[in-house]
């Protein structure tokens, strides 16, 4: 009489023909999908308050210790909420060998994102990116002072004088693209100011036994439950 097979190996199977219909349903369409690609974050937006730093005209907020990438092409800035627009303002990056600015032009309504197409370096430098009010009238940028943007590296000062919040900016890339295609740009980002050692090859070898770990212990956790059933 041929075996029936036991509980374990049907859970297996049907935890990994789940996974299997996962990856058609989401996941691969997650990877697949266009959409605004992010070349980096200086400072994330706020959790839980609206902060923001007043420039009055003609002065200048500078954030330090700011990673640019070769795809750092539009500096994003938030200015918030107010009566009149805004006015124009300067954005300049500068790191060792790199220098860059741009313009934004004033008579925007606020709240808004406002974003300066800037020339990104040739290879990943670490600098200075500053903003300055080239107005007559004052501007709100958001800025935040969760305890999660204590361990960014990147200080703002305004004026030259330090302060306790950090202005918040996001670097995007020109063009949109999948997180799939752009796989090999996102692992060059996180080895860019790393050792040697974590370069992006052996990035990828993690990113394998991650996913695959993920997928085996998975299915492992579903067999062993129903193993001493049997």
């Amino acid at each position: 009489m041929r075996r029936r097979p036991s509980r374990s190996l049907l859970a297996l199977a049907s935890a990994g023909l789940v996974l299997v219909l996962a990856s058609f349903a989401w996941f691969i369409p997650y990877l697949t999908r266009e959409r605004e690609t992010v070349s980096a974050v200086a400072v994330p937006p706020p959790f839980f308050s609206l902060e923001s730093i007043g420039l009055g005209p003609g002065d200048e907020a500078c954030l330090g210790e700011v990673a640019f990438d070769t795809d750092s092409e539009v500096v994003e800035l938030t200015a918030l909420e107010a009566k009149r627009t805004g006015p124009p303002l300067e954005v300049v990056a500068e790191g060792e060998g790199y220098s860059a600015r741009a313009t934004i032009e004033g008579g925007y309504e606020r709240p808004a994102l406002l974003r300066a197409p800037i020339e990104p370096p040739e290879r990943s430098v670490i600098g200075t990116l500053c903003v300055q009010n080239r107005g007559d009238r004052g501007v709100g940028l958001l800025a935040t002072s969760d305890a999660r943007t204590n361990v960014v590296r990147s200080v703002t000062t305004v004026e030259g004088e330090e302060l306790a919040l950090d202005l918040s900016v996001r670097f995007l890339a020109a063009d949109s693209g999948s997180v799939l295609d752009r796989a090999g740009e996102m692992l060059d980002h996180a080895s860019a100011f790393k050792p040697a050692l974590l370069g992006t090859p052996l990035l990828w070898v993690v990113f394998l036994l991650v996913a695959v770990g993920i997928a085996g212990g998975a299915l492992y956790s579903v067999g062993s439950s129903f193993r001493g059933s049997d």
